[in-house]
């Protein structure tokens, strides 16, 4: 039964590495598209130095700016999930049999 359960869980773990790099992959994609969606009006020099705050301004974006902010920010939460059961499979204790 151990070995098996030890099977299952380092095959979730696999699953989970795959997502997690599809999901950076895709959260890459989604930022460049969020940087093209800036509205014109506000462009400024400071703008670059907002950093993290501009995922918290939705005022900034157009609609495929704000459209792409969503689903970077799904794309980061896939992949802390998919970091968060990685852990939690290393951290659970599989007896040998």
């Amino acid at each position: 039964m151990g070995e098996i359960v030890r099977v299952m869980f380092g095959v979730l773990g696999i699953i989970c590495i795959l997502v997690g790099i599809t999901a950076v992959l895709f959260a890459s994609y989604y930022i460049a598209v969020m940087q093209r969606g800036v509205r014109p009006e506000r462009r400024s020099l400071f703008l670059p130095f907002l950093g993290p705050l501009q995922l918290l301004i939705p005022q900034l974006w157009t609609e495929d700016g704000n459209r792409a902010r969503i689903r970077f920010l799904i794309c980061i939460l896939v992949f802390v999930i998919c970091l968060a059961i990685i852990e939690l499979i290393k951290s659970l204790p599989v007896s040998s049999p």
